[in-house]
């Protein structure tokens, strides 16, 4: 399988012509700046095709992605409440979600994914999205990135300083073209998402909450299918067996201090146990795909 391209383009914020164009928005009262259309961020939208971002993933089979997840490449998990917003997520327009870390297409990671994702894909018209984001992919988690915003907003609030102290006397057009940029780079500074797009990086990552913001979907590897409800509850109980078996793991760590028959026996009961779940785990993978 092929693997993306990934460019490393990294557009300041100020030699961005999408920030400037929406200085230029901001100028004339153009409320497009502060708004999402059909919960959609425009701003971030056009920031992702000036990075050339918007690209499509690499759509898989569902033995490729179990390959390509063993390769390295991050598992993450989307749910979303009508199937038609799967095949164009797969294939059509790019859409720039939003969010509260940022705007961006939520996925969901680790132990606690399938019952995150089974959330946001709801009633019987939902659907889940399985993919992977390349393992070369630059992703920041929030924390990093929050400083990064941090420091430019720093760095932003002296030069401003200075540019407002150099703008002469009664000179209207200069200091409201300075007051519009200012205000248009504290919205990108502000906003994790669009932050993060300029800065070239692919993805943000939550850990708190498991969450993986995309920024660039051409870092992604996605199943051709999407998983239906039905599907979903057999990846729920594959979940819940091998939350069982990690505990059953924990319990035999404990009971191998102690040296008793007892606890012997009790050992090899839990491993009987484990290998049943395993089974289990085996039958209900074969019904997925």
């Amino acid at each position: 399988i092929e693997r993306p391209k990934l460019e490393r383009k990294v557009i300041g914020i100020d030699e961005s012509e999408v920030v400037d164009k929406y200085v230029t928005k901001y100028m004339s009262g153009d409320p497009s700046v502060f708004s999402k259309i059909d919960n959609q961020d425009m701003f971030l939208s056009d920031i992702v095709k000036s990075n050339e971002f918007d690209g499509l993933p690499k759509l898989v089979s569902p033995d490729e992605l179990d390959k390509i997840v063993a390769e390295g490449h991050r598992e993450l998990w989307r749910g979303v409440s009508q199937k038609d917003f799967a095949d164009k997520f797969k294939s059509g327009e790019y859409f720039a979600g939003t969010g509260i870390y940022g705007d961006g297409t939520y996925t969901a990671y680790g132990p606690r994914q399938i019952d995150i994702v089974s959330g946001y894909a709801g009633s019987e018209d939902g659907c889940i999205i399985r993919m992977a984001i390349d393992k070369d992919a630059k992703i920041i988690t929030i924390d990093d990135l929050k400083r990064e915003m941090s420091d430019y907003l720093n760095e932003l609030s002296a030069e401003s300083a200075k540019k407002l102290s150099a703008i002469p006397k009664g000179d209207k057009d200069l200091y409201l073209r300075f007051s519009a940029e200012n205000s248009v780079k504290m919205i990108v500074a502000n906003d994790p998402g669009k932050f993060a797009a300029l800065k070239g990086y692919d993805a943000i990552d939550i850990p708190s909450e498991n969450y993986m913001v995309v920024i660039n979907r051409k870092a992604l590897y996605v199943h051709k299918e999407s998983i239906s409800i039905e599907q979903l509850n057999a990846l729920k109980s594959i979940e819940r067996i091998e939350s069982n078996i990690s505990d059953m793991n924990k319990r035999i760590k404990e009971l191998e201090l102690d040296k008793s028959t007892k606890a012997t026996t009790k050992i090899e009961v839990l491993k009987d146990m484990q290998s049943d779940s395993r089974k289990e785990i085996s039958e209900l993978r074969k019904k997925l795909w």
